[in-house]
């Protein structure tokens, strides 16, 4: 709210509440993106209005799930049941009850991204996924991940898939390295700014009850596509390694907003499943 409202009055992307004093949010996250919601403001310019935003984006992203799933394997049954499995799943509802965050911007064109892609409208899924990868830094490592997966699992598509797996972990040293401290107007950290992602001392550290459990709570839904597919699990690499490893309490244990990139790799899974199985 903070960001859009001193947007459209003259101060780009500036806010406090990350620290006591004036910087600009890309120093913070990586999140141009916001500025698409920015127009919104000069009409009704209300916190309420980007929750609406947030509710709105995760109903049609449901939508172009059921009509993908629709398209590809012709089973209204299998197609409504994954749309409702994620239209009611707890998770994406602690999302949306816990504020606003740039991350709905990314989970709702990721999911455009892939259903343009699918379709084979490959510059729509490309301009969805530039929308998408500017909400968040993270969204770098999700773009890296799938291009593994491409590489690893899609004979079709390895060549793409290195490219894009390249280009995506560029653009990650690029942004975490060089374009946040410049906005924090520091030196270059060296990934400093992410030190809260760490390797545990132990196997028990890292298989807490929080991790564990949260994991299996977010996955469960979906469990029988990814237990039909297992080289699908691929694509669960970018959570496991983003939020298991991190020593936020509410992010290793999918909690919150941090639920909602996850829940785009495993919708991503459940697509790329239905499309094996009308294949099969």
């Amino acid at each position: 709210d903070q960001i859009l409202w001193n947007t459209v009055n003259g101060h780009l992307l500036q806010e406090t509440f990350t620290s006591n004093q004036s910087q600009n949010f890309l120093g913070h996250h990586f999140s141009p993106s916001l500025l698409l919601l920015s127009p919104l403001y000069f009409v009704a310019p209300s916190p309420m209005l980007l929750v609406a935003v947030q509710v709105l984006f995760v109903c049609l992203g449901v939508v172009l799930i059921y009509r993908l799933l629709i398209e590809t394997t012709g089973e209204p049954l299998l197609a409504l049941s994954t749309a409702f499995a994620l239209l009611f799943h707890p998770f994406l509802h602690d999302a949306l009850l816990f504020d606003f965050h740039q991350d709905i911007i990314g989970f709702f064109f990721g999911i455009c991204a892939l259903y343009w892609w699918c379709k084979q409208k490959r510059w729509f899924a490309l301009l969805c996924w530039v929308i998408a990868l500017c909400s968040k830094e993270e969204m770098a490592v999700y773009g890296a991940v799938f291009g593994l997966f491409l590489l690893v699992a899609q004979i079709r598509d390895r060549r793409f898939g290195l490219y894009f797996a390249v280009v995506h972990i560029a653009w990650l040293f690029l942004i975490v390295e060089y374009v946040l401290p410049w906005f924090r107007n520091v030196p270059s950290t060296s990934f400093e700014f992410y030190s809260r992602y760490s390797l545990p001392v132990s196997l028990w550290d890292f298989f807490t009850p929080a991790r564990v459990g949260g994991l299996a709570q977010l996955v469960l839904p979906f469990a029988y596509f990814l237990w039909s597919e297992q080289k699908l699990n691929l694509l669960l690499l970018a959570p496991l390694s983003i939020n298991f490893l991190s020593n936020l309490e509410g992010q290793h244990s999918f909690r919150f907003h941090y639920s909602l990139l996850p829940l785009l790799a495993i919708v991503a899974a459940c697509i790329y499943a239905a499309r094996e199985y009308n294949q099969k």
